[in-house]
């Protein structure tokens, strides 16, 4: 499989606002976020479609982005924690985690801005010391 952004950030080959990591889960902030704190959750391993994943790796994506999204309801009041795969726009598995009100929140059809540099830099630092303060 050819190698992606998603790859390159999994193995630190290219930067990326990162919130969470382990050997098997990297999770990182969206540079185009439908929300604040709009966080995608892939595995490290370059595998297109979250249906090819294997059961204990698409387990732990799962249940990363379940804490993810735990934090991310706390830190910015949201009624729920969307989750959204799609899997178009980079053909590496990933995960949408973000802060949701509403089905707005849903629409991948209105790609917003390029988000700040230093919004970025501060939420992320904001989601890493929650999930720190969560156990994580």
């Amino acid at each position: 499989m050819q190698t992606n952004v998603f790859a390159r950030i999994a193995s630190h080959e290219e930067s990326a606002h990162i919130v969470w990591e382990d050997d098997s889960v990297v999770a990182f902030l969206d540079s185009h976020p439908h929300t604040v704190g709009h966080t995608l959750v892939i595995p490290r391993a370059n595998v297109d479609k979250w249906t090819d994943l294997d059961e204990v790796t698409a387990a732990h994506v799962f249940i990363s982005a379940q804490r993810i999204g735990r934090v991310l309801i706390d830190i910015y009041g949201a009624q729920r924690a969307g989750l959204l795969i799609a899997g178009y726009h980079v053909t590496h598995a990933h995960l949408h985690v973000f802060p949701s009100n509403g089905l707005e929140d849903f629409d991948f059809t209105r790609l917003p801005p390029e988000a700040d540099g230093a919004d970025l830099i501060r939420e992320s630092a904001r989601i890493r010391t929650a999930l720190s303060h969560a156990g994580n």
